[in-house]
């Protein structure tokens, strides 16, 4: 399992939501040949084992610049793994480490939903109240992180007018992340109705 994720370039925690065990890997590969062999049966092996129903994170827009549409995504990744694609993507584009937080319940801190385990699990002290970041607080917060993560960069998450999280990432991104980072606020706000992940992160209780 753990060279399967390094050759598919996902961490084994994201083959294993994907696949629990090899039997289920197994069972969905057997699957996924024979309804490839009845619909093309004059492909090649290697050409039908690359197609999943679903696609990894960092997968979208591989192969050229990055247009993440929201639905594109929605039909493409399960909602529960749209913060790890948003991650993904982000890292993709930017080429450095991202990670992604929102907003506890209560406002008192930022929680990481997705990206790397280097990043602080929760910051403190975040401009909210509730689940949303006041934008007007945002500049001295930046100035308050580079104290904790040095050159680290931030873009919000926009949607409707209000903040719903921040990509942070810790270096100078090859490209701006504002794109991404609204994108992704929409599909993780439509996500949200069919997963418990983003709301399961905010409670500070089961």
């Amino acid at each position: 399992m753990a060279e399967i994720a390094a050759a598919a370039k996902v961490g084994r925690s994201t083959l294993y939501r994907h696949f629990p065990t090899r039997q289920a890997l197994a069972a969905a590969l057997d699957d996924q040949l024979e309804d490839s062999s009845r619909e093309r049966p004059s492909e090649e092996p290697s050409d039908r084992l690359t197609t999943l129903p679903y696609q990894a994170p960092g997968r979208l827009g591989r192969d050229r610049p990055l247009a993440l549409e929201v639905t594109h995504v929605l039909d493409e990744v399960p909602p529960h793994l749209i913060a790890d694609q948003l991650v993904a993507e982000a890292r993709r584009a930017a080429g450095v480490a991202v990670a992604l937080y929102i907003v506890d319940i209560d406002g008192s801190q930022l929680v990481r939903l997705a990206g790397s385990e280097d990043f602080p699990e929760r910051l403190d002290a975040p401009p909210a109240l509730g689940p949303e970041i006041v934008p007007e607080g945002l500049p001295s917060f930046y100035d308050a992180l580079k104290g904790r993560l040095p050159r680290c960069t931030a873009a919000p998450l926009w949607l409707r007018g209000r903040v719903i999280g921040l990509l942070l990432c810790v270096g100078s991104p090859v490209a701006a992340l504002d794109d991404i980072a609204k994108q992704g606020a929409a599909a993780l706000e439509l996500a949200n109705d069919y997963t418990d992940l983003i709301e399961s992160a905010r409670r500070s209780r089961a």
